[in-house]
């Protein structure tokens, strides 16, 4: 009776201690709850793992999916990490890819850069996340919203520099501790007009953008300005000058090592060569005659020197493999017509200022009724012995645009058809893509003769390291 008795409280505590378990089980379970955006949101991410040449540092970021995040600077022998705060991840670019439009949005990330000599780390950074939330609080316009910024990291010592409004930034691959970092446009506080002496005020938003153009204030000029009604006041206009022109902004070349910079006003594009001792540029200025492509020598304080100047665009700056020879387009020639004709430009990097024309509507062997373009890819063959050129028909002229409502009462919509071969987003970007098509030729640099070899009936091509050979996809339209 006693080992019964025994063997019975046995049970009776299991049985205590399995319904103690089950109802801690049940209990645990009723706790749990459903994930939310908000547990995505802290989600974190590695991004841009990068090596320093020397193989000693090595550094990373690590962005939420939303909230600011840290670049990671780790000195590998030790472990020693130092973290500095690059900003809130922007969202993935909602604009197809017009060489790909079918292609997923690519993930937006910091860059980050080491210095040749391993001495410097320099990336890009987004606004804090409290910025952004401000600014959409105070409803700033697009172009008011916060900028991106350049971190620069003194590695031995962890020091870091930050400089704000930074749109892009180079540093040289083999040139030591160089930067060139390009600023963002830096809008003035608009000056508001002074009160009208009459009692009688315009009570909609109609009657104040009807008024004359020396009564408007600075917000209502810049608006019917960027519809291409009146220039904002105090604003530089010349003989046949758009209304949309793009100038540039200040480029700063600094010595990271010392710290010293030298500013240069107006540049639109830029590029270093490798070695880090050719710093070339191009200007759009207001004052059009200061226009052209500049190099400067980083290690020196000589001046710039102006390769080619005069009124006109300067674009698509291309190196060959070497860095050896730089080629671009402009239409200083035909600055003042409404469609200018833009025209191929070479320069080898061991002369000081021979820019010479290389390839225009008039070179033999151009096809007829076409004019290089400013919208193609300009480059150089892997031997650096021919030179890509995109041709393609002249453009329209722009049309006048009639000054309309601001962008904030304007109402914009997309109409698609149940029967349209693409979703309206897809038409959009290939209606771009027909716009800006070009077609390929190729220049012999040491013969100067000029070969088309892409057009309306072999759209695409691919040519071999020399441009020597092509070969072409007659399924790719």
């Amino acid at each position: 009776m006693r080992v019964l008795s025994f063997a019975h409280r046995w049970i009776a505590v299991a049985s205590i201690l399995l319904a103690v378990s089950i109802a801690a089980s049940a209990d645990a379970q009723t706790n749990k709850r459903p994930l939310t955006h908000n547990d995505f949101d802290a989600w974190r991410s590695i991004a841009t793992p990068v090596v320093s040449r020397d193989g000693k540092w090595l550094a990373y970021s690590v962005q939420p999916q939303d909230g600011d995040g840290e670049l990671v600077i780790r000195e590998l022998a030790t472990g020693n990490e130092t973290r500095q705060a690059v900003g809130n991840l922007p969202p993935p670019a909602t604009t197809p890819n017009e060489e790909n439009p079918d292609a997923p949005p690519v993930p937006r990330v910091i860059r980050v850069v080491f210095t040749s000599d391993s001495q410097f780390l320099v990336a890009t950074t987004f606004p804090l996340k409290a910025e952004n939330v401000a600014a959409r609080k105070a409803r700033k316009r697009p172009d008011d919203m916060p900028k991106g910024g350049l971190l620069m990291v003194k590695l031995s010592t962890g020091e870091a520099t930050r400089v704000a409004n930074v749109k892009s930034m180079q540093v040289p691959s083999k040139g030591g501790a160089w930067v060139a970092y390009l600023k963002e446009e830096t809008k003035p506080e608009p000056i508001k007009a002074a009160e009208p002496a009459k009692a009688t005020v315009a009570s909609s938003e109609a009657k104040a953008e009807a008024k004359p153009d020396e009564e408007m204030d600075d917000d209502q000029a810049a608006r019917r300005a960027a519809a291409g009604a009146v220039a904002p006041p105090g604003a530089a206009t010349a003989p046949g000058a758009s209304a949309a022109a793009k100038f540039g902004t200040d480029l700063v070349l600094r010595d990271l090592a010392t710290g010293n910079e030298r500013t240069f006003a107006n540049v639109m594009e830029s590029s270093f060569a490798r070695d880090g001792k050719t710093l070339i540029y191009t200007v759009a200025a207001k004052a059009d005659a200061d226009n052209g492509m500049y190099a400067v020598t980083p290690q020196t304080s000589a001046a710039p020197i102006a390769l080619l100047t005069g009124k006109g665009k300067y674009l698509k700056l291309a190196w060959d493999r070497e860095q050896t020879q730089v080629a671009f387009v402009s239409d200083r020639d035909d600055a003042a017509a409404k469609v200018p004709a833009f025209k191929l430009y070479h320069w080898p990097r061991s002369s000081a200022t021979a820019v010479k024309e290389v390839v225009s509507s008039a070179t033999t062997g151009f096809p007829v009724g076409m004019t290089v373009s400013d919208k193609g890819v300009v480059a150089f063959s892997r031997d650096g012995k021919k030179l890509y050129v995109p041709a393609a028909p002249p453009g329209k002229a722009p049309r006048a645009v009639d000054a309309g409502p601001s962008d904030d009462e304007k109402v914009v919509a997309d109409l698609w058809r149940w029967n349209d071969d693409q979703v309206q987003s897809i038409q959009k970007v290939r209606a771009v893509q027909e716009r800006n098509r070009t077609y390929r030729g190729v220049l012999d640099l040491a013969s100067n003769r000029y070969l088309q070899i892409s057009d309306e009936t072999m759209r695409n091509v691919s040519a071999s390291d020399d441009g020597t050979r092509i070969g072409f996809d007659p399924r790719r339209k």
